[in-house]
């Protein structure tokens, strides 16, 4: 009866404890830069094509004054995370 009952609590025990995995912060690092770069390659298609990436050959970049207002709000965002 005894053995049972330490099992019966183990198992409680293991049920309040959290198993799950905490993410690396050099793998989240790395995610925030990769974004951050997809981010500048989208919005400046001629920078993109000079670097090789294709993707946005068909494009130009926006010089309007609320693309500029709005990559801004952007990248403060981005300095909140």
């Amino acid at each position: 009866m005894k053995i049972f009952t330490i099992a019966i609590l183990g198992l409680i025990f293991l049920s309040f404890t959290n198993f799950t995995k905490t993410p690396d912060p050099n793998s989240t690092l790395l995610d925030l830069f990769k974004k951050y770069d997809e981010y500048n390659l989208r919005t400046s298609p001629e920078n993109a094509t000079y670097q090789g990436d294709h993707r946005y050959d068909d494009q130009l970049s926006d010089y309007s004054e609320e693309s500029n207002r709005s990559y801004y709000d952007t990248t403060r965002a981005s300095q909140l995370i």
